[in-house]
């Protein structure tokens, strides 16, 4: 059995990651106000600083003095919600749905055709679909 000595925390560490701009935010005890960002009714939480809020979604900040009203924002104000943005998982779900294809057929026919990911890439850059 091992045993741990020494100082061990139990503190809580938090993260979010703004769904507009792809960057994380983390840190030990972090809320929303901390960082700047706010979480829509839906779950998609967004730096402040990459929205242009309409005059209610200002008032709605200016107004949540506990910061609580970040937690449950309407959805008229995210951008992931209006489908300005989209994140990766929610298209790659609406792709499958349109194809009518499950993710494991999908990634079977890719074996079946291209046998690695290197030679899938190579095709992906012909295309010029990949960077």
């Amino acid at each position: 059995m091992k045993t741990r000595n020494g100082f061990v925390s139990n503190s809580s560490t938090s993260s979010f990651i703004c769904n507009v701009c792809g960057a994380v935010e983390a840190g030990r005890d972090l809320c929303l106000s901390d960082v700047e960002m706010v979480e829509c009714q839906h779950g998609h939480t967004f730096h402040i600083d990459c929205v242009e809020f309409s005059e209610e979604g200002k008032k709605i900040l200016e107004d949540d003095e506990d910061g609580d009203k970040r937690y449950e924002f309407p959805e008229i104000h995210c951008p992931v919600c209006r489908l300005e943005k989209a994140p990766d998982d929610d298209v790659m779900d609406y792709l499958l749905l349109k194809v009518g294809q499950s993710r494991i057929e999908i990634v079977q026919e890719m074996k079946e055709k291209y046998g690695t990911m290197g030679k899938f890439y190579e095709v992906l850059k012909t295309l010029k679909v990949r960077k």
